[in-house]
């Protein structure tokens, strides 16, 4: 249903910032990453405070969620498509030009995250 739409996209089975790592290297590009805009579970967040969690939906892998990416020029007829198939999204960031990935808070705190995710070749 989206697939015109889409200019890229990945699996996060890795982790968020290992699989959005992959798509930023293969473009030469930047992302900017809104923490407070992360989807976290209410059992997540019972679980553990709200830094470790971010950093928990940030690094841990086997979320087998997508990632992808969509131009300004596609993002509304690419929401109402995602709505018409009652499928949830959240938008968490944009990509840039600038080269890096910056996880920031509402505050404008930079925060930083290994990249963590799972190592296929060890």
């Amino acid at each position: 249903a989206v697939r015109d739409l889409v200019s890229a996209g990945i699996d996060i089975s890795d982790g968020l910032v290992a699989d959005i790592g992959h798509l930023l290297e293969t473009g030469k590009l930047g992302a900017n990453l809104n923490l407070d805009r992360l989807p976290l579970s209410s059992a997540l967040l019972e679980l553990h405070d709200l830094e470790t969690a971010r950093e928990l939906a940030l690094t841990a892998g086997d979320d087998y969620e997508l990632c992808l990416t969509v131009t300004p020029a596609n993002s509304a007829l690419f929401e109402q498509h995602l709505q018409a198939l009652d499928c949830a999204f959240t938008c968490i960031g944009t990509i840039e030009s600038e080269p890096g990935m910056r996880c920031v808070d509402a505050s404008g705190k930079i925060h930083c995250y290994a990249a963590g995710g799972h190592q296929h070749f060890r």
